[in-house]
């Protein structure tokens, strides 16, 4: 049924609520998500997750939930790197392509190099 907000918007997924605490509360799983979009999947998928500063490795995770400053400069293969992976991927960019074997190299996650 939902909430009458629900039914007008006719939402795929239920709302998504976020909020910051002292402390997690006992339901709360802290998963250590490569990307913030795996974390609001699991969390659209009704389970409770949690951050807390240092445990995400994803750097626009971190900083897109207001745990650590902004730091393109940071991501794998510097800021130019990191808007093409938000926008259009490093696919068929020499650079993007170089780097996203660079980190398979390193043995980074499979999901990290594929979405690279």
């Amino acid at each position: 049924m939902g909430t009458n907000l629900e039914q007008a918007l006719q939402l795929r997924f239920p709302p998504l609520a976020m909020f910051y605490a002292e402390e997690l509360p006992d339901d709360v799983k802290m998963p250590s998500p490569l990307c913030s979009m795996l974390l609001i999947g699991q969390a659209a998928k009704g389970k409770a997750v949690g951050l807390r500063t240092g445990s995400c490795s994803c750097h626009g995770a971190a900083s897109g939930f207001g745990l650590e400053p902004m730091a393109p400069d940071a991501f794998p293969g510097g800021r130019e790197c990191f808007l093409r992976f938000l926008s259009v991927g490093n696919q068929g960019w020499e650079h993007g392509e170089n780097v996203g074997r660079q980190l398979q190299e390193w043995g980074a996650p499979k999901i990290l190099v594929e979405e690279f």
